[in-house]
């Protein structure tokens, strides 16, 4: 058996392990959540295309977005498989849409749920809804990135700082330091 002879040092080391053990599993869910977040945000737009196109042509909204389902893979496809899975069971497929909106909790995602629902409800047109969304949802991802890329030159400075200066000094005051010595 171990005996502890400081036994602080075995008391912190619980501690630490106790928070080690709170903290990772919370941090590796809300990355993984992160992530299937944005999965879907990336694949909205064109799933939007795929649905409205289909719709256009004549066929029903469950037969598109089956077609749509089958064309595409990732959590996105999930969602809308489980909904029509959900619709076949005897669901309303405005119920299902909302338990979609409701388990991904994805802004752009709750958008087109409300958008699909309200167009049922009223009797509108979907397939101009869904042309609509989709170019809501490009342009949302457009806003998205050029804000991602506004930030970047901030986000350059520190690499700059550290890596090209250095060698940048190097570069111009290696021959002028040779030169000076040769002079000597």
């Amino acid at each position: 058996s171990i005996v502890f002879k400081a036994p602080a040092l075995f008391f912190i080391g619980v501690a630490v392990l106790g928070v080690v053990g709170l903290v990772v599993p919370s941090f590796i869910i809300d990355s993984a959540i992160k992530k299937r977040k944005k999965a879907i945000a990336r694949r909205i737009p064109d799933l939007l295309d795929m649905v409205s196109t289909t719709v256009e042509a004549g066929t029903a909204l469950n037969s598109a977005l089956a077609t749509a389902t089958a064309s595409f893979d990732g959590p996105l496809a999930e969602e809308i498989a489980i909904v029509l899975s959900d619709v076949r069971l005897g669901r309303s497929r405005a119920d299902a849409f909302n338990a979609m909106g409701q388990r991904a909790k994805q802004s752009d995602l709750s958008s087109l749920v409300t958008a699909i629902v309200q167009t049922e409800r009223l009797g509108g047109n979907i397939g101009d809804v869904l042309d609509e969304l989709a170019q809501e949802a490009r342009a949302a991802r457009l806003s998205r990135a050029e804000a991602i890329a506004a930030k970047l030159p901030v986000l350059m400075i520190l690499p700059m700082a550290f890596f090209m200066l250095p060698a940048l000094f190097v570069m111009i005051f290696t021959p002028v330091i040779s030169n000076m010595m040769h002079f000597k």
